[in-house]
C-alpha cells in the first residue's frame, strides 16, 4: 500500500525512477529532487498548485497532489474521509 511505499529506494539509489513512475504511461506521476530548482518536479511545482494530504499533522509529507480539490474527488472519497475522521 502507499502507506508502506519507500519510493522504490532500491531503484532510486541506482539512479532509476520508482517503478510506478516508469509504469505510468500517462505521466501522471513525477518524481525527483524538490531541493534541486532545475529538476522536472521542482519546475512543475513552480507552475502548478499542489496540496499535501494531512499536512496539518506536521509529518512533513513529501507527496504532493496536483488538483487534489476535495470537490473533485467523488463520493467514495468523501465517504472514506468521513469514516476515517469518525
Amino acid at each position: 500500500t502507499a502507506d508502506k511505499c519507500d519510493f522504490c529506494y532500491h531503484r532510486i539509489t541506482q539512479g532509476l525512477q520508482p517503478a510506478c513512475v516508469d509504469a505510468c504511461t500517462g505521466r501522471a506521476r513525477i518524481f525527483g529532487d524538490l531541493n534541486d530548482p532545475d529538476s522536472e518536479v521542482s519546475r512543475y511545482m513552480q507552475s502548478h498548485s499542489t496540496q499535501r494530504l494531512r499536512a496539518d499533522l506536521d509529518t512533513r509529507p513529501k507527496v504532493h497532489y496536483v488538483h487534489a480539490d476535495e470537490n473533485l474527488m467523488g463520493p467514495d472519497y468523501h465517504r472514506l474521509l468521513a469514516r476515517r475522521n469518525s
